[in-house]
């Protein structure tokens, strides 16, 4: 079973793979100037996407003992404060993002950073709960409710989001022959 670096690394090249044919086949497939409003619709889900899938694709491993468990708590809480610190910097500009930080945001970061250290109190068998394709699909769901309520993507995007944030999760458990 690959080790938690291993699957980052997995993780990260198949998100280069899957973003570049993605916009090589949308640049190549239509002139510049129709493919400009589908890029602009792909983008932003494919960013936040690619980062959460990257996630995805080394959570399962927070049920084992290696350092993997104690870099959790700030990524859950940067994942927590960025869709609405990038709704408040569309709706509101700089300013807006820079009040969001200041009016609430560092609290929304904290709460979540500690909300992901205090998930690591909960015994966990390596290999077991998290390694289930059942939580993959949560997972998923999670990233995709958040999204649709706490950013400026519409349901559509943060579904893209949603099965990405899967995808990443299930190249983990594939890389250990957990799915069959």
């Amino acid at each position: 079973m690959p080790r938690w670096d291993v699957h980052l690394a997995f993780g990260m090249m198949t998100v280069i793979l899957i973003d570049s044919s993605v916009l090589f086949a949308m640049i190549g497939s239509k002139s510049i100037v129709t493919v400009g409003p589908v890029i602009d619709f792909f983008l932003l889900p494919l960013l936040i996407g690619s980062l959460i899938s990257i996630f995805g694709s080394v959570l399962p491993d927070i049920d084992g003992n290696g350092n993997i468990r104690w870099i959790i708590g700030p990524v859950v809480g940067s994942f927590a404060f960025f869709p609405p610190f990038l709704t408040e910097l569309k709706n509101g500009g700089l300013w807006g993002g820079i009040r969001f930080v200041g009016e609430g945001g560092s609290a929304l970061f904290l709460v979540y950073t500690l909300f992901g250290y205090l998930f690591l109190l909960i015994p966990m068998k390596h290999r077991g709960m998290m390694h289930d394709p059942r939580m993959a699909g949560m997972f998923g769901a999670v990233v995709f409710t958040y999204l649709s309520v706490m950013s400026p993507l519409t349901i559509l995007q943060s579904l893209l989001v949603g099965i990405l944030a899967l995808m990443g999760y299930l190249w983990h458990l594939a890389l250990d022959g957990k799915l069959i």
